[in-house]
């Protein structure tokens, strides 16, 4: 199985690794400036790329340039896995989609398939919650890619916590599907970016009840979870941790951990795209991901 790379960077280097390591893939790299003990070559041109006749495409570059490199990738004619979030803006995006309906297009969001999200899922299928509370603070200053020429800290190239850390508003609309935003506000409150928010708290209106997301990295406290509240209990989950509390009248009355690394939920994700590869409905293609896209970019300001 061979897969070509766009993007070598701090989320590249992890999935190339995760690829060579559990599905045994030979990769080559496309105009690459960066280097990877799992990648075989790196690719000059596009003709270069069409004579390996990959099997697959990662597209893992900086936000600003996916919808631009997944054009490119339509003449490689295979499957591609498209990092999120779609772009940074919806610049020729009703183009591309008219473009992808017959090829398997996969918008990545990797927290669909961590354990406490799939379990969170099931669970309010049949337990009605009351209130939700999604929480998720980092920083990016001590991220790989931390330096004041960063994609990340750029609101024109895509950076900004909004589109970063949009993991926690995809997978609000994948427990319970978002109606409508009540409020939001995204602001720079820190010195981690230079004209990008740095601080998102939204309230949104979604199926089964409200919801508030608050989401920051220019903390110096790492969390990712949930508080979810029902008339006879509440749920606390710990995403990092792989962890979740239920409590009653005030006292812990249950725990469930689950026992895989935290990083299995990438190995999960790549396993489900290459049994979805012919399919061009999987889960999250690109017309799926769309909403949540259409939040993002409502959502999303320069500071």
């Amino acid at each position: 199985m061979k897969g070509i790379m766009f993007g070598l960077g701090m989320i590249g280097a992890k999935h190339a690794k995760i690829l060579k390591e559990n599905f045994q893939a030979e990769l080559f790299s496309f105009q690459s400036k960066s280097n990877s003990p799992h990648v075989s070559k790196n690719l000059n041109s596009l003709n270069e790329a069409i004579q390996i006749s990959p099997d697959f495409v990662l597209i893992s570059n900086p936000t600003y340039k996916h919808l631009e490199t997944l054009e490119q990738c339509f003449a490689l004619n295979c499957p591609v896995f498209l990092e999120k979030p779609i772009d940074s803006e919806r610049k020729n995006l009703e183009e591309m989609i008219k473009k992808a309906k017959s090829s398997v297009v996969y918008v990545a969001y990797c927290l669909r398939f961590n354990p406490v999200i799939v379990f969170i899922r099931d669970y309010l299928k049949s337990n009605r919650p009351t209130a939700i509370s999604i929480h998720c603070s980092n920083n990016l200053s001590f991220w790989p890619r931390n330096s004041s020429q960063s994609y990340s800290s750029s609101f024109e190239k895509g950076g900004g916590v909004v589109l970063d850390l949009s993991h926690e508003i995809d997978y609000l609309n994948f427990i319970s599907p978002i109606k409508k935003i009540n409020f939001s506000n995204a602001r720079k409150n820190g010195n981690v970016t230079d004209d990008a928010p740095d601080t998102l708290f939204a309230e949104f209106e979604t199926e089964y009840c409200d919801a508030v997301v608050n989401i920051n990295y220019q903390s110096h406290f790492r969390e990712r979870g949930f508080k979810i509240d029902f008339n006879d209990k509440t749920i606390v989950g710990d995403i990092r941790a792989n962890r979740i509390d239920f409590y009653e009248k005030f006292e812990k009355v249950n725990s469930k951990t689950f026992d895989e690394p935290y990083d299995e939920m990438y190995v999960k994700q790549w396993k489900y795209f290459f049994e979805n590869k012919n399919n061009p409905s999987l889960m999250n293609n690109l017309s799926d991901a769309l909403p949540v896209f259409e939040l993002l970019c409502k959502m999303n300001k320069k500071c």
